[in-house]
């Protein structure tokens, strides 16, 4: 059985302050007792019950490079990555970056077939898988071309 733990509201004692001591605290126990993966929110907004809207919160895939740098073993990643948060371009970069320089840590997943309709999901799939395929990336040019060369 893998057990994953979810940090999503970042509503702790001293914030902003002490964000990154609680953050870097519980990964670390979650890589010492042998958890499979410890995933963040990736939202532009707090959305805890318990927390109010100018709550901190960090932004996803910064720290979760915050994160592999403190851990050694438990996988790292989003719970659920908003693709249309950042350009497809951009977001394969930093899936790639983080998978390439924490070898150890990157979790990724796809979104289930309900949501396929998403404003630019089809689009961001396909350069997300690209670089992970003999082929390579080939999709039809959007308003932000990133198609071709390395990701990293």
């Amino acid at each position: 059985m893998r057990i994953s733990l979810k940090t999503a509201d970042h509503a702790w004692p001293g914030e902003p302050d002490s964000l990154r001591h609680e953050l870097t605290r519980v990964a670390r126990a979650a890589d010492d007792v042998g958890l499979d993966t410890v995933r963040v929110a990736d939202h532009l907004l707090q959305v805890g019950p318990q927390s109010s809207l100018d709550a901190e919160v960090p932004e996803a895939y910064t720290t979760l490079g915050f994160l592999a740098a403190r851990t050694t073993r438990v996988r790292l990643g989003t719970m659920v990555t908003g693709v249309t948060f950042r350009p497809p371009g951009l977001l394969v970069k930093a899936v790639t970056a983080l998978d390439v320089l924490a070898e150890h840590c990157t979790a990724a997943g796809r979104p289930r077939e309900e949501i396929e309709t998403t404003l630019g999901i089809e689009h961001t799939v396909v350069i997300t898988e690209g670089p992970w395929t003999e082929q390579g990336v080939a999709a039809p040019a959007r308003a932000v071309d990133a198609l071709g060369g390395d990701p990293v």
